[in-house]
Protein backbone atom coordinates (compact mmCIF):
# COMPACT_ATOMS: atom_id res chain seq x y z
CA UNK A 1 0.00 0.00 0.00
CA UNK A 2 1.50 3.45 -1.23
CA UNK A 3 1.97 5.87 1.47
CA UNK A 4 -1.38 7.46 1.83
CA UNK A 5 -1.55 11.48 2.01
CA UNK A 6 -4.12 13.38 4.56
CA UNK A 7 -5.05 16.55 3.45
CA UNK A 8 -8.06 18.69 5.40
CA UNK A 9 -11.12 19.15 3.38
CA UNK A 10 -10.90 22.55 4.14
CA UNK A 11 -8.70 25.42 5.71
CA UNK A 12 -10.12 24.36 9.21
CA UNK A 13 -9.03 22.79 12.11
CA UNK A 14 -10.13 19.01 12.03
CA UNK A 15 -9.65 16.62 14.15
CA UNK A 16 -10.39 12.19 13.76
CA UNK A 17 -13.00 11.11 15.42
CA UNK A 18 -11.02 7.68 16.99
CA UNK A 19 -13.24 6.95 19.52
CA UNK A 20 -16.26 6.05 17.72
CA UNK A 21 -14.64 5.60 14.09
CA UNK A 22 -11.00 4.32 14.93
CA UNK A 23 -11.25 2.60 10.89
CA UNK A 24 -12.30 4.02 7.73
CA UNK A 25 -16.11 4.44 7.23
CA UNK A 26 -17.86 2.57 4.12
CA UNK A 27 -19.56 4.90 1.81
CA UNK A 28 -22.71 3.64 2.63
CA UNK A 29 -22.17 4.88 6.27
CA UNK A 30 -20.70 7.98 5.01
CA UNK A 31 -23.53 8.95 2.98
CA UNK A 32 -25.96 7.96 5.63
CA UNK A 33 -24.28 9.77 9.02
CA UNK A 34 -23.31 13.36 8.55
CA UNK A 35 -26.88 14.68 7.93
CA UNK A 36 -28.48 13.35 11.18
CA UNK A 37 -25.33 14.02 13.22
CA UNK A 38 -25.52 17.62 11.93
CA UNK A 39 -29.32 18.46 12.08
CA UNK A 40 -28.90 16.07 15.81
CA UNK A 41 -26.17 17.90 17.28
CA UNK A 42 -26.84 21.52 16.23
CA UNK A 43 -30.60 21.13 17.47
CA UNK A 44 -29.45 20.24 20.82
CA UNK A 45 -26.66 23.10 21.13
CA UNK A 46 -29.47 25.94 20.61
CA UNK A 47 -31.59 24.55 22.77
CA UNK A 48 -29.38 24.86 26.00
CA UNK A 49 -28.09 27.91 24.85
CA UNK A 50 -24.28 26.59 23.52
CA UNK A 51 -21.94 28.73 21.55
CA UNK A 52 -20.67 25.72 19.99
CA UNK A 53 -22.81 25.11 16.92
CA UNK A 54 -22.01 21.73 15.82
CA UNK A 55 -19.39 19.29 14.39
CA UNK A 56 -19.13 19.45 10.84
CA UNK A 57 -17.66 15.89 9.19
CA UNK A 58 -15.21 15.42 6.53
CA UNK A 59 -13.89 12.19 5.66
CA UNK A 60 -10.39 11.73 4.54
CA UNK A 61 -9.21 8.29 3.11
CA UNK A 62 -12.81 7.04 4.61
CA UNK A 63 -11.58 8.13 8.16
CA UNK A 64 -14.16 10.38 9.96
CA UNK A 65 -12.87 13.79 10.85
CA UNK A 66 -15.06 16.74 12.86
CA UNK A 67 -14.18 20.69 12.65
CA UNK A 68 -15.83 22.58 15.49
CA UNK A 69 -18.20 25.29 14.10
CA UNK A 70 -18.77 28.43 16.45
CA UNK A 71 -21.56 30.80 16.42
CA UNK A 72 -20.95 33.81 15.53
CA UNK A 73 -17.43 33.14 14.01
CA UNK A 74 -15.80 32.48 10.79
CA UNK A 75 -15.80 29.22 10.06
CA UNK A 76 -12.25 28.47 9.10
CA UNK A 77 -11.18 31.01 11.76
CA UNK A 78 -7.66 29.67 13.79
CA UNK A 79 -5.84 31.03 16.68
CA UNK A 80 -8.73 30.59 19.22
CA UNK A 81 -11.36 32.96 20.50
CA UNK A 82 -11.05 36.74 19.89
CA UNK A 83 -9.62 38.79 22.26
CA UNK A 84 -11.68 39.33 25.24
CA UNK A 85 -13.25 42.91 24.55
CA UNK A 86 -14.20 41.50 21.05
CA UNK A 87 -15.84 38.34 22.38
CA UNK A 88 -17.70 40.51 24.73
CA UNK A 89 -19.26 42.91 21.92
CA UNK A 90 -20.26 40.11 19.73
CA UNK A 91 -22.06 38.51 22.99
CA UNK A 92 -24.03 41.91 22.59
CA UNK A 93 -24.24 42.97 19.50
CA UNK A 94 -24.70 39.17 16.95
CA UNK A 95 -27.96 38.05 17.64
CA UNK A 96 -27.67 34.38 17.37
CA UNK A 97 -24.74 34.60 19.92
CA UNK A 98 -27.11 37.19 22.13
CA UNK A 99 -30.33 34.46 22.06
CA UNK A 100 -28.11 31.44 23.30
CA UNK A 101 -26.28 32.99 25.62
CA UNK A 102 -30.10 34.09 27.21
CA UNK A 103 -31.10 30.57 27.24
CA UNK A 104 -28.25 29.25 28.95
CA UNK A 105 -28.96 31.78 31.58
CA UNK A 106 -32.46 29.88 32.28
CA UNK A 107 -31.68 26.10 31.09
CA UNK A 108 -30.21 24.61 34.16
CA UNK A 109 -33.12 25.74 36.35
CA UNK A 110 -35.83 24.92 33.49
CA UNK A 111 -34.63 21.27 33.12
CA UNK A 112 -35.75 20.49 29.17
CA UNK A 113 -33.81 17.02 29.32
CA UNK A 114 -36.79 16.11 31.71
CA UNK A 115 -39.24 16.70 29.05
CA UNK A 116 -36.65 15.17 26.38
CA UNK A 117 -36.25 11.64 28.48
CA UNK A 118 -40.18 11.56 28.34
CA UNK A 119 -40.52 12.20 24.81
CA UNK A 120 -38.32 9.37 24.36
CA UNK A 121 -39.78 6.98 26.30
CA UNK A 122 -43.21 7.87 25.27
CA UNK A 123 -42.65 8.70 21.40
CA UNK A 124 -39.42 8.20 20.01
CA UNK A 125 -38.10 4.88 21.56
CA UNK A 126 -41.73 2.52 21.41
CA UNK A 127 -41.88 4.18 17.60
CA UNK A 128 -38.32 3.11 16.39
CA UNK A 129 -38.52 -0.33 18.26
CA UNK A 130 -42.32 -0.87 16.29
CA UNK A 131 -40.53 0.47 12.94
CA UNK A 132 -37.75 -2.28 13.83
CA UNK A 133 -39.08 -5.35 14.60
CA UNK A 134 -41.76 -5.00 11.21
CA UNK A 135 -38.40 -3.98 8.90
CA UNK A 136 -36.36 -7.35 10.47
CA UNK A 137 -39.70 -9.06 10.62
CA UNK A 138 -39.58 -9.18 6.43
CA UNK A 139 -39.19 -12.64 4.37
CA UNK A 140 -35.76 -11.10 2.09
CA UNK A 141 -35.37 -14.29 0.72
CA UNK A 142 -39.31 -14.34 -0.81
CA UNK A 143 -39.09 -11.03 -2.31
CA UNK A 144 -38.41 -10.44 -5.99
CA UNK A 145 -35.35 -7.61 -6.41
CA UNK A 146 -38.08 -4.73 -7.24
CA UNK A 147 -38.83 -5.35 -4.11
CA UNK A 148 -35.38 -5.77 -2.19
CA UNK A 149 -34.76 -2.71 -4.10
CA UNK A 150 -38.00 -0.88 -1.62
CA UNK A 151 -37.11 -2.45 0.84
CA UNK A 152 -33.75 -1.22 0.97
CA UNK A 153 -34.59 2.33 0.26
CA UNK A 154 -36.55 1.86 3.71
CA UNK A 155 -33.76 0.39 5.37
CA UNK A 156 -31.39 3.87 4.08
CA UNK A 157 -33.80 6.40 5.12
CA UNK A 158 -34.40 4.42 8.57
CA UNK A 159 -30.57 4.32 9.20
CA UNK A 160 -30.47 8.23 8.34
CA UNK A 161 -33.32 9.01 10.54
CA UNK A 162 -32.03 6.81 13.10
CA UNK A 163 -28.81 8.85 13.07
CA UNK A 164 -30.69 11.88 13.49
CA UNK A 165 -32.78 10.40 16.16
CA UNK A 166 -29.18 9.19 18.01
CA UNK A 167 -27.61 12.70 18.36
CA UNK A 168 -30.76 14.86 19.01
CA UNK A 169 -30.70 14.19 22.66
CA UNK A 170 -26.93 14.39 23.15
CA UNK A 171 -26.59 17.76 24.67
CA UNK A 172 -29.76 16.67 26.80
CA UNK A 173 -27.50 13.63 28.22
CA UNK A 174 -24.38 15.98 28.65
CA UNK A 175 -24.93 19.15 30.39
CA UNK A 176 -26.77 17.72 33.74
CA UNK A 177 -23.67 15.13 34.16
CA UNK A 178 -21.39 17.93 32.94
CA UNK A 179 -22.92 20.10 35.73
CA UNK A 180 -23.05 16.91 38.65
CA UNK A 181 -19.04 16.39 38.14
CA UNK A 182 -18.21 20.33 37.42
CA UNK A 183 -19.49 21.50 40.53
CA UNK A 184 -18.92 18.55 43.01
CA UNK A 185 -15.21 18.91 41.84
CA UNK A 186 -15.01 22.91 42.58
CA UNK A 187 -16.80 22.01 45.94
CA UNK A 188 -14.80 18.95 47.13
CA UNK A 189 -11.72 19.15 45.29
CA UNK A 190 -12.59 15.08 45.01
CA UNK A 191 -10.50 13.22 42.33
CA UNK A 192 -13.51 13.44 39.00
CA UNK A 193 -12.90 9.67 38.81
CA UNK A 194 -14.38 9.34 42.78
CA UNK A 195 -16.76 11.99 41.67
CA UNK A 196 -18.39 9.82 38.78
CA UNK A 197 -18.74 6.67 40.73
CA UNK A 198 -22.07 8.32 42.23
CA UNK A 199 -23.33 7.88 38.67
CA UNK A 200 -23.42 4.00 38.82
CA UNK A 201 -26.63 2.56 38.72
CA UNK A 202 -27.87 5.13 36.88
CA UNK A 203 -28.01 3.43 33.09
CA UNK A 204 -28.89 -0.53 32.95
CA UNK A 205 -28.25 -0.99 29.61
CA UNK A 206 -24.70 -0.20 29.72
CA UNK A 207 -24.71 -3.48 32.01
CA UNK A 208 -26.51 -5.27 28.95
CA UNK A 209 -29.66 -5.42 31.40
CA UNK A 210 -33.00 -4.92 30.19
CA UNK A 211 -36.61 -6.06 31.10
CA UNK A 212 -36.30 -8.77 28.20
CA UNK A 213 -32.83 -9.93 29.15
CA UNK A 214 -33.64 -10.27 32.60
CA UNK A 215 -37.20 -12.14 31.60
CA UNK A 216 -34.90 -14.17 29.71
CA UNK A 217 -32.14 -15.38 32.35
CA UNK A 218 -35.48 -15.90 35.04
CA UNK A 219 -37.23 -18.21 32.38
CA UNK A 220 -33.76 -19.99 32.00
CA UNK A 221 -33.08 -20.30 35.62
CA UNK A 222 -36.74 -22.26 36.22
CA UNK A 223 -36.67 -24.13 33.22
CA UNK A 224 -34.22 -27.49 34.02
CA UNK A 225 -34.75 -28.42 29.98
CA UNK A 226 -33.62 -24.75 28.99
CA UNK A 227 -30.53 -25.37 31.20
CA UNK A 228 -29.74 -28.35 29.56
CA UNK A 229 -30.09 -27.13 26.37
CA UNK A 230 -27.04 -24.23 27.06
CA UNK A 231 -24.99 -26.87 28.53
CA UNK A 232 -24.95 -28.89 25.34
CA UNK A 233 -22.15 -29.24 22.77
CA UNK A 234 -24.28 -28.06 20.07
CA UNK A 235 -23.58 -25.10 17.75
CA UNK A 236 -24.46 -21.73 19.40
CA UNK A 237 -27.31 -21.26 16.84
CA UNK A 238 -28.63 -24.49 17.03
CA UNK A 239 -29.09 -23.87 21.08
CA UNK A 240 -30.75 -20.24 19.91
CA UNK A 241 -33.00 -22.17 18.12
CA UNK A 242 -34.17 -25.18 20.47
CA UNK A 243 -34.37 -22.30 23.24
CA UNK A 244 -36.94 -20.08 21.21
CA UNK A 245 -38.73 -23.59 20.42
CA UNK A 246 -39.64 -24.47 24.22
CA UNK A 247 -42.64 -24.34 25.31
CA UNK A 248 -44.81 -21.89 27.67
CA UNK A 249 -43.07 -18.70 28.78
CA UNK A 250 -39.63 -19.88 28.70
CA UNK A 251 -39.52 -19.99 24.61
CA UNK A 252 -41.58 -16.80 24.60
CA UNK A 253 -39.11 -15.14 26.72
CA UNK A 254 -36.15 -16.11 25.10
CA UNK A 255 -37.63 -15.58 21.38
CA UNK A 256 -38.83 -11.75 22.98
CA UNK A 257 -35.39 -10.92 23.84
CA UNK A 258 -33.78 -12.66 20.33
CA UNK A 259 -36.22 -10.28 18.32
CA UNK A 260 -34.89 -7.34 20.01
CA UNK A 261 -31.01 -7.91 19.77
CA UNK A 262 -30.26 -10.11 16.85
CA UNK A 263 -30.07 -7.77 14.42
CA UNK A 264 -28.13 -5.07 16.33
CA UNK A 265 -24.35 -4.88 15.46
CA UNK A 266 -21.68 -5.63 17.53
CA UNK A 267 -18.82 -3.61 18.16
CA UNK A 268 -18.91 -0.15 16.25
CA UNK A 269 -21.34 2.00 14.13
CA UNK A 270 -20.89 1.11 10.43
CA UNK A 271 -22.54 -1.98 8.69
CA UNK A 272 -19.51 -4.27 8.15
CA UNK A 273 -19.84 -4.38 12.09
CA UNK A 274 -21.97 -8.55 12.42
CA UNK A 275 -25.23 -8.64 14.19
CA UNK A 276 -25.38 -10.30 17.27
CA UNK A 277 -27.56 -13.21 15.20
CA UNK A 278 -24.08 -13.69 13.03
CA UNK A 279 -22.13 -14.64 16.30
CA UNK A 280 -24.56 -16.43 18.02
CA UNK A 281 -22.31 -17.75 20.08
CA UNK A 282 -21.87 -13.97 22.02
CA UNK A 283 -25.79 -14.55 22.72
CA UNK A 284 -25.38 -17.69 24.08
CA UNK A 285 -22.39 -16.70 26.58
CA UNK A 286 -24.93 -13.53 27.36
CA UNK A 287 -27.71 -15.96 28.35
CA UNK A 288 -25.57 -18.53 30.32
CA UNK A 289 -24.39 -14.98 32.18
CA UNK A 290 -26.07 -15.94 36.08
CA UNK A 291 -27.62 -12.39 37.04
CA UNK A 292 -27.63 -11.94 40.89
CA UNK A 293 -30.11 -9.96 42.63
CA UNK A 294 -27.78 -10.09 45.56
CA UNK A 295 -24.63 -9.17 43.42
CA UNK A 296 -26.80 -6.33 42.71
CA UNK A 297 -27.71 -4.82 46.31
CA UNK A 298 -23.99 -5.16 47.30
CA UNK A 299 -23.22 -3.05 44.64
CA UNK A 300 -26.21 -0.40 45.43
CA UNK A 301 -24.70 -0.26 49.01
CA UNK A 302 -21.56 0.32 47.81
CA UNK A 303 -22.48 3.11 45.48
CA UNK A 304 -24.74 4.60 48.60
CA UNK A 305 -21.55 4.23 50.44
CA UNK A 306 -19.81 6.11 47.56
CA UNK A 307 -22.12 8.43 47.63
CA UNK A 308 -22.39 9.60 51.10
CA UNK A 309 -18.19 9.91 50.81
CA UNK A 310 -19.21 12.85 48.35
CA UNK A 311 -21.67 14.01 49.82
CA UNK A 312 -19.99 14.47 53.13
CA UNK A 313 -17.14 15.72 51.45
CA UNK A 314 -19.90 18.87 50.15
CA UNK A 315 -19.42 22.03 52.22
CA UNK A 316 -23.07 22.24 54.02
CA UNK A 317 -24.33 25.54 52.04
CA UNK A 318 -24.20 23.55 49.08
CA UNK A 319 -25.68 20.39 49.87
CA UNK A 320 -29.32 21.38 48.61
CA UNK A 321 -28.04 21.67 45.41
CA UNK A 322 -26.02 18.43 45.51
CA UNK A 323 -28.81 16.46 45.99
CA UNK A 324 -30.54 18.02 43.06
CA UNK A 325 -27.78 17.85 40.67
CA UNK A 326 -26.81 14.62 41.63
CA UNK A 327 -30.48 13.24 41.05
CA UNK A 328 -30.55 15.27 37.66
CA UNK A 329 -27.36 13.59 36.57
CA UNK A 330 -28.62 10.01 37.48
CA UNK A 331 -31.86 10.64 35.77
CA UNK A 332 -30.55 11.62 32.30
CA UNK A 333 -27.67 9.73 32.19
CA UNK A 334 -29.55 6.54 30.89
CA UNK A 335 -30.00 8.15 27.62
CA UNK A 336 -26.58 8.29 26.96
CA UNK A 337 -26.48 4.28 25.36
CA UNK A 338 -30.45 3.85 25.11
CA UNK A 339 -30.48 6.82 22.20
CA UNK A 340 -27.92 4.51 20.29
CA UNK A 341 -29.08 0.87 21.26
CA UNK A 342 -32.83 1.61 20.42
CA UNK A 343 -31.66 3.79 17.57
CA UNK A 344 -28.72 3.75 14.73
CA UNK A 345 -27.36 0.43 15.89
CA UNK A 346 -30.82 -1.68 15.48
CA UNK A 347 -31.43 0.30 11.88
CA UNK A 348 -27.45 -0.29 10.88
CA UNK A 349 -28.08 -3.97 11.86
CA UNK A 350 -31.29 -4.25 9.82
CA UNK A 351 -29.62 -2.14 6.83
CA UNK A 352 -26.42 -4.71 6.81
CA UNK A 353 -29.24 -7.43 6.41
CA UNK A 354 -30.67 -5.82 3.54
CA UNK A 355 -27.08 -5.25 1.98
CA UNK A 356 -26.29 -8.46 2.44
CA UNK A 357 -29.26 -10.23 0.69
CA UNK A 358 -28.16 -8.04 -2.45
CA UNK A 359 -24.56 -9.06 -2.42
CA UNK A 360 -25.86 -12.55 -2.32
CA UNK A 361 -27.86 -12.15 -5.47
CA UNK A 362 -25.39 -10.07 -7.06
CA UNK A 363 -22.26 -12.26 -6.48
CA UNK A 364 -24.59 -15.37 -7.50
CA UNK A 365 -24.97 -13.56 -11.15
CA UNK A 366 -21.17 -12.72 -10.88
CA UNK A 367 -21.21 -8.96 -10.80
CA UNK A 368 -19.08 -8.92 -7.18
CA UNK A 369 -16.58 -11.99 -5.91
CA UNK A 370 -18.27 -12.08 -2.80
CA UNK A 371 -21.57 -11.38 -0.99
CA UNK A 372 -20.17 -9.19 1.46
CA UNK A 373 -18.23 -7.06 -0.55
CA UNK A 374 -21.39 -4.89 -1.45
CA UNK A 375 -20.89 -3.69 2.04
CA UNK A 376 -18.08 -1.16 0.28
CA UNK A 377 -20.15 0.05 -2.07
CA UNK A 378 -22.36 3.22 -2.09
CA UNK A 379 -26.21 3.09 -1.88
CA UNK A 380 -26.98 4.34 -4.86
CA UNK A 381 -24.28 1.63 -6.35
CA UNK A 382 -25.79 -0.92 -4.30
CA UNK A 383 -29.22 -0.50 -6.13
CA UNK A 384 -27.48 -0.34 -9.54
CA UNK A 385 -25.71 -3.57 -9.23
CA UNK A 386 -28.89 -5.03 -7.83
CA UNK A 387 -31.24 -3.28 -10.76
CA UNK A 388 -28.61 -3.20 -13.81
CA UNK A 389 -29.66 0.69 -13.97
CA UNK A 390 -27.32 3.09 -13.11
CA UNK A 391 -23.35 3.56 -12.35
CA UNK A 392 -22.26 0.67 -11.02
CA UNK A 393 -18.56 -0.45 -9.55
CA UNK A 394 -16.70 -3.60 -10.70
CA UNK A 395 -16.10 -6.54 -9.04
CA UNK A 396 -11.97 -5.74 -8.64
CA UNK A 397 -12.96 -1.85 -7.16
CA UNK A 398 -15.36 -3.02 -4.64
CA UNK A 399 -12.71 -5.88 -3.57
CA UNK A 400 -9.99 -3.12 -3.22
CA UNK A 401 -11.91 -0.72 -1.23
CA UNK A 402 -12.37 -3.95 0.91
CA UNK A 403 -9.07 -4.57 1.08
CA UNK A 404 -7.73 -1.17 2.01
CA UNK A 405 -10.47 -1.00 4.68
CA UNK A 406 -9.74 -3.90 6.63
CA UNK A 407 -5.67 -3.90 6.48
CA UNK A 408 -5.23 0.42 6.79
CA UNK A 409 -3.40 0.89 10.45
CA UNK A 410 -5.70 2.48 12.85
CA UNK A 411 -2.67 4.61 13.36
CA UNK A 412 -2.66 6.02 9.89
CA UNK A 413 -4.80 8.83 10.07
CA UNK A 414 -3.12 11.84 12.32
CA UNK A 415 -4.99 12.55 14.97
CA UNK A 416 -5.00 16.55 13.69
CA UNK A 417 -5.24 18.14 10.28
CA UNK A 418 -3.83 21.79 9.86
CA UNK A 419 -2.86 22.28 13.62
CA UNK A 420 -5.21 21.48 16.82
CA UNK A 421 -7.85 23.15 18.01
CA UNK A 422 -7.63 26.01 20.75
CA UNK A 423 -9.38 26.01 23.66
CA UNK A 424 -12.85 27.27 24.20
CA UNK A 425 -13.22 30.97 25.83
CA UNK A 426 -12.62 31.18 29.12
CA UNK A 427 -15.86 30.05 31.53
CA UNK A 428 -15.73 33.57 33.08
CA UNK A 429 -15.81 35.99 30.00
CA UNK A 430 -19.71 34.62 29.95
CA UNK A 431 -22.27 36.51 31.51
CA UNK A 432 -22.28 35.20 35.37
CA UNK A 433 -26.04 33.74 34.61
CA UNK A 434 -24.91 31.76 31.42
CA UNK A 435 -21.16 30.81 33.11
CA UNK A 436 -22.04 27.38 34.85
CA UNK A 437 -24.37 26.13 31.44
CA UNK A 438 -21.03 26.28 29.73
CA UNK A 439 -19.02 25.01 32.36
CA UNK A 440 -21.11 21.60 32.25
CA UNK A 441 -20.66 21.29 28.98
CA UNK A 442 -16.87 21.75 28.74
CA UNK A 443 -16.41 19.59 31.75
CA UNK A 444 -18.24 17.02 30.13
CA UNK A 445 -16.66 16.86 26.81
CA UNK A 446 -13.15 16.85 28.20
CA UNK A 447 -14.14 13.93 30.36
CA UNK A 448 -15.40 12.10 27.45
CA UNK A 449 -12.61 13.04 24.92
CA UNK A 450 -8.85 13.42 26.89
CA UNK A 451 -6.91 10.82 27.45
CA UNK A 452 -4.77 10.14 30.67
CA UNK A 453 -1.61 12.18 30.90
CA UNK A 454 0.93 10.28 32.33
CA UNK A 455 3.23 8.69 30.26
CA UNK A 456 3.70 4.53 29.86
CA UNK A 457 6.79 3.15 30.62
CA UNK A 458 8.45 -0.48 30.12
CA UNK A 459 5.82 -2.96 31.35
CA UNK A 460 3.81 -0.35 32.61
CA UNK A 461 0.96 1.39 30.71
CA UNK A 462 -0.95 4.44 32.53
CA UNK A 463 -4.22 5.63 31.53
CA UNK A 464 -7.53 7.14 33.62
CA UNK A 465 -8.95 5.21 36.63
CA UNK A 466 -12.52 4.65 36.13
CA UNK A 467 -13.54 2.70 38.75
CA UNK A 468 -11.65 0.56 41.26
CA UNK A 469 -9.89 -2.60 42.31
CA UNK A 470 -7.58 -4.68 40.54
CA UNK A 471 -7.34 -8.04 38.34
CA UNK A 472 -4.96 -10.21 36.84
CA UNK A 473 -6.09 -11.73 33.45
CA UNK A 474 -5.36 -12.97 29.95
CA UNK A 475 -5.55 -9.98 27.99
CA UNK A 476 -7.38 -10.20 24.81
CA UNK A 477 -6.31 -7.43 22.40
CA UNK A 478 -9.40 -6.76 19.84
CA UNK A 479 -8.25 -4.87 16.31
CA UNK A 480 -10.76 -6.28 14.12
CA UNK A 481 -14.33 -6.16 15.22
CA UNK A 482 -14.79 -9.21 13.44
CA UNK A 483 -12.49 -10.79 16.91
CA UNK A 484 -15.32 -10.27 19.11
CA UNK A 485 -16.57 -13.41 19.30
CA UNK A 486 -12.80 -14.48 20.57
CA UNK A 487 -13.32 -13.21 23.94
CA UNK A 488 -13.68 -15.51 26.50
CA UNK A 489 -14.91 -15.35 29.57
CA UNK A 490 -12.79 -13.72 32.23
CA UNK A 491 -10.28 -12.16 29.64
CA UNK A 492 -9.26 -8.05 29.88
CA UNK A 493 -10.46 -6.45 27.13
CA UNK A 494 -7.85 -4.19 25.28
CA UNK A 495 -9.11 -1.84 22.58
CA UNK A 496 -8.76 1.51 21.19
CA UNK A 497 -12.57 2.41 22.12
CA UNK A 498 -15.72 0.54 22.90
CA UNK A 499 -19.45 1.92 22.02
CA UNK A 500 -22.68 0.44 23.06
CA UNK A 501 -22.51 -2.07 20.06
CA UNK A 502 -19.72 -3.90 23.00
CA UNK A 503 -22.51 -4.34 25.64
CA UNK A 504 -23.48 -7.93 24.33
CA UNK A 505 -20.03 -8.93 25.14
CA UNK A 506 -18.51 -6.98 28.45
CA UNK A 507 -20.82 -8.95 30.42
CA UNK A 508 -17.60 -11.86 30.09
CA UNK A 509 -14.86 -9.68 30.72
CA UNK A 510 -12.17 -9.24 33.60
CA UNK A 511 -11.63 -5.96 33.11
CA UNK A 512 -11.61 -3.33 30.27
CA UNK A 513 -8.67 -1.40 28.93
CA UNK A 514 -8.30 1.07 26.11
CA UNK A 515 -6.61 3.60 24.30
CA UNK A 516 -9.20 6.29 23.65
CA UNK A 517 -11.83 8.11 25.69
CA UNK A 518 -11.88 9.93 28.96
CA UNK A 519 -13.66 9.85 32.18
CA UNK A 520 -17.29 9.78 30.48
CA UNK A 521 -16.76 7.53 27.60
CA UNK A 522 -18.28 4.41 26.58
CA UNK A 523 -16.13 2.40 28.23
CA UNK A 524 -15.37 4.11 31.51
CA UNK A 525 -19.15 3.90 32.22
CA UNK A 526 -19.51 0.16 30.75
CA UNK A 527 -16.75 -0.19 33.92
CA UNK A 528 -18.89 1.66 36.39
CA UNK A 529 -22.06 -0.54 36.04
CA UNK A 530 -20.36 -3.77 36.12
CA UNK A 531 -18.13 -3.08 38.80
CA UNK A 532 -15.48 -4.15 36.80
CA UNK A 533 -11.56 -2.73 36.94
CA UNK A 534 -11.23 -0.10 33.99
CA UNK A 535 -8.43 1.72 32.72
CA UNK A 536 -9.38 4.21 29.69
CA UNK A 537 -7.50 6.74 27.81
CA UNK A 538 -4.14 4.95 27.85
CA UNK A 539 -3.09 5.58 24.14
CA UNK A 540 -0.51 2.58 23.52
CA UNK A 541 -2.67 0.07 25.47
CA UNK A 542 -3.52 -1.55 22.30
CA UNK A 543 0.47 -1.72 20.79
CA UNK A 544 2.31 -2.56 24.09
CA UNK A 545 0.08 -5.97 24.86
CA UNK A 546 0.59 -8.67 23.60
CA UNK A 547 -2.83 -10.85 22.72
CA UNK A 548 -2.79 -13.79 25.39
CA UNK A 549 -0.65 -12.26 27.85
CA UNK A 550 -1.01 -12.12 31.41
CA UNK A 551 -1.96 -8.84 32.87
CA UNK A 552 -2.77 -6.61 36.61
CA UNK A 553 -5.38 -3.89 35.57
CA UNK A 554 -4.90 -1.54 38.81
CA UNK A 555 -7.70 0.67 38.45
CA UNK A 556 -6.80 2.23 41.93
CA UNK A 557 -3.62 3.64 40.04
CA UNK A 558 -4.89 3.67 36.63
CA UNK A 559 -2.31 1.30 35.51
CA UNK A 560 -2.10 -1.61 33.71
CA UNK A 561 1.28 -4.01 34.29
CA UNK A 562 2.50 -6.91 31.80
CA UNK A 563 3.25 -9.81 34.12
Amino acid sequence: MSELKFEAPDAGIWEQDGTHFPRPMTLFAREAFPEGFYKGFKMGTSQYGLLLSHLKAGFVNGFLYNKPIIVGAPENAKGGPPPKPVFKLLCLLHGETRRRIKRAKTVLQEKPWREHVKNWDEVLKPNSMKNHLRLQSVDLGSLTDGQLRDHMAECWENSKAMCFQHHIYTVSCAIPVGDFMSCVQEWTQLPPSDISQALRGSTPLSAGVTDEYLAALKAIASDEKAKKILKSPDKPGDILIKLQELPGETGKSIKAYLDLVSYRILGGYDVTCPTAIETPEVLVKALQTIYSPEDQAKADQKVKAQTEKIRNAVPEQHRILFEEILGEARFVNRLRDERSYWSDLWSTGISRRALLEIGRRVAKKGKIKAAEHILDASYGETLALLTGTGTAPSAEELEKRREFRLTVSNDTAPAFLNGKPSPPPPVDWYPKEAQRTMRAMDVFLSHLFSGGQQKSEGKVVRGISVSSGVYEGKARVIDKIDDLNLLQKGEVLVTRSTSTAFNYVLPLVGAIVTDRGGLMSHAAIVAREYGLPGVVGCQVAAQIIPNGAKVRVDADKGEVTLL
